[in-house]
């Protein structure tokens, strides 16, 4: 039964234009990465190697796209604003009365929204690393590339991406407002640079997670695999409390 609402889920995600759009993304700020390298690459390398006394050409790549196109504000933007189209798109459609109205639990209901979620913030960020690593390529800065260290440093960006879809949904559930959940989200989201310097904020704060794994190390990929897969369990769960509790108007 959820894999049949995660279709259908995705269905709607891809006739709506604005989600269309967001997988626009990638190319752009692949764009901006390239035109970056290309006008000033030995800069970037030298002053990378200086500043964070590394010699990886790869890492030095994901750093200065990480930095050079906000990726740590950029991305829980996106994920707010993902959050905020699903929900509008149900209350335009009126399909969740539609829905519900089948021997279909709340539970099943919500878990599949953020399967769908998960899924196309997967595409744009999968998109979006394969993009940039295509211009560092064609710049010869992944001579050195360690697959392993990148592969579990993505993964690792994708589990603090779909720990924040699950934050983001609960906070709308909680909220009822569509709108509210969203300016609180972007708030949180651009603010989340302000609690970077504590030990203790960015492990519990969600919006912060991403911002946290900066690719100049990999000293906090640990820890936040198990900051995102707390936040996911909590998350939903008490999503599905919540929701169950409601009357669907």
């Amino acid at each position: 039964m959820i894999s049949r609402l995660v279709k259908i889920e995705l269905f709607k995600f891809r006739k709506n234009l604005l989600y269309k759009l967001t997988l626009i993304v990638p190319l752009f700020i692949s764009s901006l990465f390239y035109i970056d390298i290309l006008l000033r690459k030995e800069t970037i390398i030298k002053g990378t190697m200086k500043y964070y006394e590394i010699s990886e050409l790869w890492r030095i790549a994901l750093i200065e796209n990480f930095y050079m196109n906000g990726w740590g504000l950029v991305l829980p933007a996106i994920v707010v604003m993902m959050v905020y189209m699903s929900n509008t798109i149900e209350k335009q459609n009126n399909t969740l009365k539609l829905i519900l109205a089948r021997p279909i639990s709340k539970m099943s209901f919500i878990i599949s929204k953020f399967i769908a979620m998960a899924i196309w913030t997967l595409v744009i960020v999968i998109l979006t690393y394969i993009s940039v690593l295509i211009v560092a390529d064609m710049n010869n800065m992944l001579s050195d590339i360690d697959y392993y260290q990148l592969s579990i440093y993505i993964a690792s960006m994708i589990l603090a991406v779909v720990a924040l879809i699950s934050f983001q949904q609960l906070v709308a559930i909680v909220l009822k407002s569509e709108i509210a959940a969203m300016v609180i989200g972007l708030i949180a989201s651009f603010g989340s640079i302000m609690v970077l310097q504590s030990p203790l904020l960015p492990k519990i704060i969600p919006y912060a997670y991403i911002f946290r794994l900066e690719p100049s190390s990999d000293r906090f990929i640990v820890s936040s695999c198990i900051s995102s897969v707390a936040c996911i369990v909590i998350s939903l769960s008490i999503s599905s409390i919540v929701f169950n509790r409601e009357d669907v108007r």
